[in-house]
């Protein structure tokens, strides 16, 4: 599950960056703690970032706009409980 997700997010992100007419500096990050629960992601709990808005933007997107991913298992919720927090890291090369 959590390899379908960064899957599907990374792919997300790559695809705005790639349309984006516009310049992030290279070597600039955004770093993004969010919940995950079985119904999605209910919330971004902080945004971290030395590439700025559009940067920040295009990663909030790439994580919020696939929702809902697929329901837990219920297997899936007695190993993770009811939510988890998880941090990704977006770099800009």
């Amino acid at each position: 599950y959590l390899n379908e997700l960064v899957e599907i997010i990374d792919t997300e992100w790559h695809g705005l960056v790639d349309e984006y007419q516009g310049h992030i500096p290279a070597g600039t990050n955004v770093i993004v703690t969010f919940k995950l629960n079985s119904d999605g992601i209910p919330m971004i709990l902080r945004v971290e970032d030395t590439a700025g808005k559009v940067a920040i933007s295009h990663c909030e997107t790439a994580i919020m706009a696939r929702q809902p991913y697929r329901k837990w298992t219920p297997q899936m919720i007695s190993v993770l409980g009811n939510e988890q927090t998880i941090t990704f890291g977006f770099y800009y090369r």
